[in-house]
């Protein structure tokens, strides 16, 4: 994969060298590299968020792109390390691990744990429309993670169907935290969209909008929904805006479109978790485990 930006295979990165890209978000891009001392694959991720970051042309070096963009970058920084810290506290199966993070051409890494897989988002392009007995496999541990995570008051903020990584076996394990992209909103109104539309809810749109964990559930919801229809969900936004004026919600609801194709608990559960208001949605992940897993 060849990717503006991205540092070039055989670049050293402390005992790390980088033999590929694997993806590109919103505030970095994701290396496979080898461990040269361990003698292992590992996954980096480097700090380079494209808005305000550009690479030097000595092909490895980092810098904001102009002064005006100096205190986001290093506020975005220091919230990156700041994820890793985070993501290091958790040693569960169904959440990317975290072995250590380093700073090095005027910025940071990440060093994760690699292990072959897949994209879900890549999955679902192959695959089509889950069967009941894949969601539940798939959706029932992802759940599990995110209640670890918000347990420790931890938000992941950009969940979407190329955050959820399948590793060998189809065991899914949440990706690509999006701690500073929230508090980046704190510091720069040019970086409060930076958020995925069909799977934010309204919430992220407002600069003081309350999030917590009914945040990472409509956006796991608005998952589910295009795992089960092959669509994206109608952005926040626009059902806002409808139902605000008296129309119909652009939003189908899955209970009725997917009618006697999946057990009604299921696309109920969903409808739920994508509900406009959060006080609407499931407050916890347990709620909606609970909810799912007496279905099997």
């Amino acid at each position: 994969m060849t990717i503006h930006n991205a540092l070039p295979v055989g670049s050293k990165v402390d005992v790390y060298e980088v033999t590929g890209v694997l993806g590109v978000g919103g505030f970095g891009i994701t290396y496979k590299a080898y461990d040269t001392q361990l003698d292992r694959e590992v996954a980096i991720k480097e700090y380079l968020p494209p808005s305000i970051a550009v690479r030097r042309v000595d092909g490895h070096s980092v810098v904001p792109s102009g002064e005006v963009n100096q205190k986001s970058y290093e506020f975005g920084l220091q919230r990156f390390l700041d994820e890793a810290r985070v993501l290091a506290k958790f040693h569960a199966p169904n959440i990317v691990g975290v072995n250590r993070f380093l700073e090095q051409n005027g910025t940071a890494y990440l060093i994760m744990d690699y292990e072959d897989g897949e994209l879900f988002f890549n999955y679902l392009r192959r695959q089509g429309a889950l069967s009941e007995r894949q969601f539940l496999d798939i959706f029932v541990p992802v759940l599990e993670g995110l209640k670890a995570i918000h347990l420790k008051s931890y938000l992941h903020r950009d969940i979407k169907p190329s955050n959820i990584y399948l590793s060998e076996g189809k065991y899914p394990k949440l990706i690509d935290f999006g701690a500073a992209r929230f508090a980046w909103g704190e510091q720069s109104h040019t970086l409060t969209q930076m958020l995925t539309p069909g799977y934010a809810p309204f919430e992220q749109y407002q600069s003081h909008g309350r999030q917590g964990p009914w945040t990472d559930l409509y956006a796991l919801g608005a998952t589910m929904y295009l795992a089960l229809t092959g669509k994206k969900p109608a952005e926040a936004p626009e059902r806002v805006a409808a139902l605000q004026d008296g129309h119909p919600d652009p939003l189908d609801s899955i209970e009725v479109s997917r009618e006697g194709q999946y057990r009604p608990e299921i696309l109920q559960v969903i409808d739920w978790m994508l509900e406009v208001r959060p006080i609407d949605r499931p407050q916890n992940a347990q709620q909606v485990l609970h909810r799912l897993t007496n279905t099997q």
